[in-house]
């Protein structure tokens, strides 16, 4: 078997080879489009490839035959047969020989020639081979990186609809709640009668909830439940589950304001009532009654009022009013006391 016939037969069974995976893909599911297309495109390859070569075999083959039958007396254009040529004697053994290489040599010459078109025919399938393959090597990376974005958006896809079910999961104990609380207030529920009781007491109960204003939803990742404010009475920052909201009476600018202005006037009156509780303590401040000494000769023989052991009431609580009226006692004795002397 010459290497022609070798060649030939490989790229047979290459073409089988392709031809069967290309059908298998044909009738896969999923269809993966990319990769039929690059075998069909090795496919085409090997098959221009396996046209040239059985071309040029075919060549050779008609080049051996013709080269029995005919050939071309040298130096003209005329033909002679070969089998007359071998078989007459009109014609010298030398001038056969003659004819016969000078045959030969044109037939090879034009075989060199269809071998040399042959070649470049194959060298530029070698060259579409190579395109092909580039080719298939950008489809395969593309490929590739279209699998990178659908697995990308796959997950995306997935934590979305994850975090979905969450808010429907935090919606859905929303209602929960909202229906609990209904049914709470259906079963406290009033009469007609007492419905203005019921506001006023409404009023006052809303009022004694904490005071809360610029409320915000807490910066976090995934779903928000919980929210910030800031309490009037303090500013302090505070932090809830938005189930809770209705425990905080929210403020807006304009009741935030007013808020905060009788909350001064409550720290003024508390400060006048203070000041005026400590007057008052201290107007009513229990002191020690001191002793009151007569002179000599004006009381008993010991120098002190009559009745008075020394010490009127010595070590009895008296309020401030009875201790100035004793002190006023006391310099209306002196004063009589002195003018006595005088």
């Amino acid at each position: 078997m010459s290497q022609l016939e070798q060649e030939i037969k490989a790229l047979e069974e290459q073409e089988t080879i392709y031809t069967n995976e290309i059908e298998r893909i044909a009738q896969s599911d999923p269809f993966d489009s990319y990769q039929h297309s690059a075998l069909k495109g090795e496919l085409d390859t090997v098959q221009d490839k396996l046209a040239a070569l059985r071309s040029e075999q075919s060549a050779e083959t008609k080049v051996e035959v013709e080269s029995f039958e005919k050939l071309t007396m040298p130096g003209t254009t005329d033909e002679i047969p070969l089998a007359y040529l071998l078989s007459t004697d009109l014609i010298p053994l030398e001038e056969k020989m003659t004819i016969i290489t000078a045959a030969l040599q044109n037939k090879l010459a034009n075989a060199a020639s269809v071998k040399a078109s042959l070649e470049r025919q194959i060298d530029s399938m070698q060259d579409r081979l190579d395109d092909s393959e580039a080719e298939n090597k950008l489809l395969y990376q593309g490929k590739k990186e279209l699998e990178l974005v659908v697995n990308d958006l796959e997950t995306k896809l997935h934590n979305a609809s994850k975090q979905i079910e969450e808010y429907k999961a935090a919606d859905d104990h929303k209602e929960s709640e909202i229906t609990k609380l209904r049914e709470q207030l259906s079963k406290n529920a009033q009469p007609v009668d007492a419905k203005i009781e019921s506001n006023e007491s409404v009023q006052e109960a809303l009022a004694k909830r904490p005071a809360i204003y610029n409320v915000r939803w807490e910066p976090v990742v995934g779903p928000q439940t919980h929210k910030l404010a800031n309490l009037a009475e303090t500013d302090e920052e505070i932090r809830y589950h938005y189930f809770n909201e209705g425990i905080y009476r929210i403020l807006d600018k304009e009741e935030l304001l007013q808020f905060r202005k009788e909350k001064e006037d409550r720290d003024h009156q508390a400060a006048l009532e203070a000041e005026r509780l400590d007057q008052e303590a201290l107007a009513n401040t229990p002191l020690v009654n001191p002793p009151l000494f007569i002179p000599s000769g004006e009381g008993t023989e010991h120098g002190l009022a009559e009745g008075n052991t020394g010490v009127e009431g010595a070590g009895e609580a008296v309020t401030r009013a009875e201790h100035e009226a004793l002190a006023a006692r006391v310099a209306f004795l002196e004063q009589q006391s002195q003018r006595s002397v005088a």
